[in-house]
């Protein structure tokens, strides 16, 4: 066993350092993939992208007003999710 000492191990720092690494690409993974889905549906649904460029830098607030009511409308069919989930996992 003498090449068990030929490397050191990653101190605790090295090994943090490491998982906020991967926790960031990860997060910049599931950001491009939701923004590419958002882009697919203004696509697929014929959006300008005149319209769509004018939202994301003048319109702000109707933007934040729109997620706000999709995460309103989230929050009432979670529920019934999570109720359908329960009763699936019981069978």
């Amino acid at each position: 066993m003498p090449n068990d000492y030929l490397k050191k191990e990653p101190s605790k720092t090295e090994k943090l350092m490491y998982e906020l690494m991967m926790h960031q690409q990860q997060l910049e993974n599931q950001t491009f993939s939701n923004s590419m889905t958002v882009l697919a549906v203004a696509l697929a649904l014929g959006a300008d992208a005149e319209k769509i460029a004018k939202f994301l830098t003048t319109d702000e607030e109707k933007i934040k007003e729109f997620g706000k009511s999709i995460n309103a409308a989230i929050a009432k069919l979670r529920p019934a999710k999570e109720e359908t989930e329960k009763t699936a996992k019981l069978k």
